[in-house]
């Protein structure tokens, strides 16, 4: 059996994310959901916390579940309508659940232990990582660099100074590396379903 190089691998991945692209998951629309739904979570957030309406753990708990379930739902639903799963699909939906298990367990369970106010930092790190992958993948650098290197930059900011306004960040972070790269994704996506 061949052996192949790394870089070998990677060319190969890419070249299928390329010849499959109208069938993988990626039509940005969970991009844009999460980028909405957290941005004003994170609003209401910051709102209790200054306002005293301990939501807290209730919030997150909420948003969080509502979250996977709508992304399951958002992903069933393009696979449905394009009928074919595609390596390329799951590779993009493996690295974004692995993301988003990550950023679950860093915000509940380091919600209870040590993490305190580095949980907003440490999930923002995580998202840069999925969009950095994402954008290898698909061999997009405006995803890799602009999402990852936001997403990396606002997590970084969010060590520097901790505080009840990484909420604020958090909100604003998700609008413009998360929501901007959706609604491009989607575009892209329209415009390869109408070729």
């Amino acid at each position: 059996m061949e052996q192949r190089s790394p870089e070998s691998e990677l060319a190969f991945i890419r070249n299928m994310m390329m010849q499959t692209r109208r069938t993988a998951v990626d039509n940005g629309m969970n991009y844009m959901f999460w980028g909405v739904w957290i941005a004003a979570s994170a609003v209401v957030g910051y709102c209790s916390s200054v306002f005293h309406w301990h939501l807290g753990w209730y919030l997150w708990t909420g948003v969080i579940s509502i979250g996977w379930i709508v992304s399951w739902l958002l992903i069933r639903q393009i696979r449905r309508r394009s009928g074919v799963t595609s390596l390329a699909g799951n590779i993009l939906v493996a690295v974004w659940a692995g993301c988003g298990i990550a950023s679950t367990l860093v915000g509940f369970v380091g919600g209870m232990t040590v993490l305190g106010n580095g949980i907003t930092g440490v999930i923002a790190l995580i998202t840069g990582t999925g969009f950095y992958i994402s954008g290898v993948l698909y061999g997009s650098a405006w995803l890799r660099y602009y999402a990852a290197f936001g997403w990396w930059l606002t997590g970084v900011l969010m060590f520097l100074f901790p505080g009840i306004h990484v909420l604020l960040m958090l909100a604003l972070a998700m609008v413009l590396f998360q929501l901007v790269p959706g609604i491009v994704l989607y575009r892209q996506w329209r415009q390869e379903q109408a070729a």
